[in-house]
């Protein structure tokens, strides 16, 4: 629907458990033959080291997540982090930070889940789930080809925001206060370097290992005066 005519325009789809769903990943390959696409659609299922996970994401012009339901959305945060625009179902986790700003939210219709249509755990319990609207997001993904000045400063705003809220906490009146450099111009160039005042702090991280988990990570430390860390 989006880039029909247009021949040097790829589709990359990184996949996870592939061998599991050798059936949907062939229906895929068919699909793609059918609408005599395969050439441009590159399947990735082999395991990628972090390192090469983001060099990918780095190499793409626009993340695509039209997910049905999702977490947090962490390969979007690691997206936009990276300064590339994000294109997304507006639903679940990642609205908590993707907005008309930083991001290319797509609207959805909730559905119900039919008996049959899942055979993954995680949704053994859920009712309903949401359809992205596919010719929305075929509009958008072609305007953001068509211009590419609007993916730069899309991926440049989705990056700002994740530096500016996503942040550094300091310990102040018994409590964790996670610092906000909105409008900071020392973040206008990522990555950056700040000088913080002495104290107590907390750095949250989070890593994705292979089989789609995420091992979050906070880390302690104090900074003191005069000193780099």
């Amino acid at each position: 629907l989006a880039f029909h005519n247009a021949k040097n325009a790829k589709l990359v789809f990184k996949t996870m458990h592939a061998k599991q769903y050798a059936n949907a990943l062939a229906q895929l390959r068919n699909f793609a033959s059918e609408l005599g696409l395969s050439e441009r659609l590159i399947i990735i299922t082999e395991y990628l080291a972090l390192s090469d996970l983001y060099g990918l994401t780095a190499a793409c012009d626009v993340y695509l997540s039209l997910h049905r339901g999702e977490g947090f959305g962490l390969g979007i945060a690691e997206a936009m982090s990276l300064g590339k625009p994000v294109v997304i179902t507006d639903y679940s986790g990642p609205t908590e930070f993707c907005n008309y700003a930083n991001a290319r939210p797509i609207p959805f219709q909730r559905t119900p889940i039919s008996t049959g249509q899942h055979d993954h755990p995680s949704y053994k319990f859920i009712s309903s789930w949401v359809e992205p609207d596919i010719n929305a997001a075929a509009a958008v993904l072609r305007e953001l080809y068509m211009n590419p000045q609007k993916r730069k400063d899309i991926g440049h705003a989705a990056q700002a925001f994740i530096a500016q809220h996503f942040s550094i906490a300091k310990f102040e009146n018994g409590d964790f206060v996670t610092y906000d450099f909105e409008n900071d111009p020392r973040v206008a160039n990522f990555p950056f370097s700040l000088e913080l005042p002495a104290g107590y702090y907390m750095l949250s991280t989070g890593n994705r290992y292979s089989d789609g988990t995420t091992l979050s990570r906070l880390e302690f430390f104090n900074i003191e005066s005069g000193k780099e860390v």
